[in-house]
């Protein structure tokens, strides 16, 4: 899995990989025309900020579902913040809005303490 930054570019070392590995692919990274002649890329590329948003995603729903058992939303949490520690300072600034909304929602919530 390629690690991409927030505007879906691709770093260089990984694009060079990813240009070596496309030939033995195949048609998997390979165009198909459609209707009217355009080309869409049939391959859906994952990155980093998509991978955050689906773990704030889940750990919004479980706040949500069962609210006194904070298990699955530690371990984001934790996995979010390793992510964090490891990008660095400057290299997390694009995510911080996004890693912050639930740690702000489980910091205010009360349903824990009911």
């Amino acid at each position: 899995m390629y690690l991409l930054k927030p505007g879906g570019q691709v770093a260089t070392e990984e694009k060079e990989a990813e240009e070596g590995s496309e030939g033995e692919l195949g048609a998997e990274g390979s165009e198909e025309p459609r209707d009217g002649g355009t080309s869409v890329t049939n391959e859906k590329r994952t990155n980093l900020m998509w991978l955050i948003r689906k773990l704030c995603i889940v750990a919004k729903r479980e706040a949500a579902d069962s609210p006194k058992i904070p298990l699955k939303r530690t371990c984001i949490f934790k996995f979010l913040g390793a992510i964090a520690m490891d990008l660095g300072s400057e290299r997390v600034k694009p995510f911080l809005p996004t890693i912050v909304a639930p740690l702000y929602r489980e910091l205010n919530s009360t349903y824990a303490e009911q």
